[in-house]
């Protein structure tokens, strides 16, 4: 029984020993080697939805959001040309409204 643990400290040492010398970080877990692997950059498309009700806006919002559906235009809010829609977004639509969630890894190094 020793022997064997005396093998496997070894192989793990040898393991360790060869990963650490790359961009992989090891740590030891009792009986287990769990490697780490580090993410440079990442870049996520989220999607979710927001169903809203008895909600307040000018008519030039509610005009502007109405085209917005007709046309199946995604608006984004930093590009609107009409500040007072992209507030108005910004204020009233929010993430911990969401109910459902999508991920997408677009990139990845």
């Amino acid at each position: 029984m020793y022997q064997t643990q005396s093998n496997n400290r070894q192989r793990i040492k040898l393991i360790k020993d060869k990963l650490n010398k790359s961009t992989i970080k090891v740590f030891d877990i009792p009986c287990y080697v769990a490697l780490i692997i580090m993410i440079k950059s990442m870049k996520v498309k989220v999607t979710y939805t927001v169903e809203m009700g008895d909600y307040t806006a000018s008519d030039k919002v509610k005009n502007r959001l109405i085209e917005a559906c007709e046309k199946q235009e995604l608006l984004d809010p930093n590009k609107i040309q009409d500040a007072e829609t992209g507030e108005w977004i910004f204020d009233n639509v929010n993430e911990r409204d969401a109910l459902d969630w999508e991920f997408e890894v677009e990139d990845i190094t």
